[in-house]
Parts: structure tokens; C-alpha cells; sequence
């Protein structure tokens, strides 16, 4: 009588390796994601940046006033990249006085399943202040906005939003 040797896997260690691929994986996604929100963050950042410096070289070489937002409403704002029905007037210029400040523009910063974002903005009548706002729902997370960029103060519904203003400018609302 001679002895069978089985070759092979069983149907418990094929589960087995299954199940800790489909984990492994799961983390990696996680990470990728992760890095994938940061970075977008990042970048909105970085835009804001470049809007405040671009504002400022504007001033500079303009007597000293920043750009007029281009359409007064109700809520005394602007936006643009802001989704429909938004409660602001939709810049469709972007801000167009900034172009020659700009490499190039910031946009692509609304959510892309509902919600609400996209850059906020006020100038005073005068010209000597503003603030630009980059909306809550735009930011994945509060804690990659820089302190100095915080703004609790300029909210839709609650949250923090990314912005940059004039010191006078600081504690600017949306409604107001």
C-alpha cells in the first residue's frame, strides 16, 4: 500500500492569505487617501498664499486700494468656484484685476459631490480692506490650515474656514 501525499492548499489557508491581502490593502488605501486630501489641502493653501501676495502687489501698484469685487448683493459677497445657489454673486472674472499678479488662477476648489466651498471674498468700499475666504467644505481637515490662516470668525454654518485679510479686516463676517 502506498501513501498519498496531498499537494496543495487547503480551503482555510487560501481564506486565510485572502483575508490578510484584503487588509494589507485596505491599509495602503487608507494612506493614499490620506496624503491624496492633504495634498489638496496643501494646494489651497498655497493658493490663498499667492492670492494675499497678489493682492498686495495690486495695492502696491495701484495707489494704495485693492481690487473692487466686481457685483454688490444682498450679503455684500463674492465668490467664485462656488456651486449654484450659493449665497454669494459668482465672480465669473475671478477676480480678473489679480491676472497679472497670478501665474495663474486658483480655481477647482468646490467639493465635487454637493456641499458648499469655493473662494469668498469682501473688499470695503473704500478699497483699503479685504478678506477672501476659502469655504469649510473646501478644507478636508481644520488641523492642515496654518494658524495664521485661521478664521472662525467668517462662517457658514459653523466650521473653520481658511483666510487671508487686512488687519482691519480680521473679524469680517459673511452677512455683514
Amino acid at each position: 500500500m502506498t501513501k498519498q501525499t496531498k499537494r496543495g492548499f487547503t480551503l482555510i489557508e487560501l481564506l486565510v492569505v485572502i483575508s490578510i491581502i484584503g487588509l494589507l490593502s485596505s491599509v495602503v488605501l487608507s494612506s493614499v487617501n490620506t496624503a491624496r486630501k492633504r495634498a489638496a489641502d496643501s494646494k489651497h493653501i498655497q493658493a490663498l498664499g499667492q492670492l494675499k501676495r497678489a493682492m498686495e502687489l495690486y495695492y502696491d501698484n495701484n495707489g494704495g486700494i485693492y481690487p473692487p469685487a466686481p457685483v454688490a448683493n444682498f450679503w455684500n459677497i463674492n465668490c467664485w468656484d462656488c456651486p449654484a445657489g450659493s449665497l454669494a454673486t459668482y465672480d465669473a472674472g475671478r477676480l480678473a484685476a489679480l491676472a497679472p499678479y497670478l501665474s495663474q488662477r486658483p480655481q477647482g476648489v468646490s467639493p465635487a459631490l454637493g456641499g458648499w466651498g469655493g473662494y469668498y471674498y469682501k473688499v470695503s468700499a473704500d478699497g483699503k480692506n479685504y478678506k477672501i475666504s476659502l469655504g469649510s467644505n473646501s478644507i478636508n481637515s481644520t488641523a492642515n490650515i496654518p494658524i495664521s490662516m485661521r478664521d472662525t470668525v467668517f462662517v457658514f454654518g459653523g466650521g473653520t474656514h481658511a483666510s487671508i485679510y487686512t488687519e482691519a479686516a480680521k473679524n469680517w463676517v459673511w452677512w455683514n
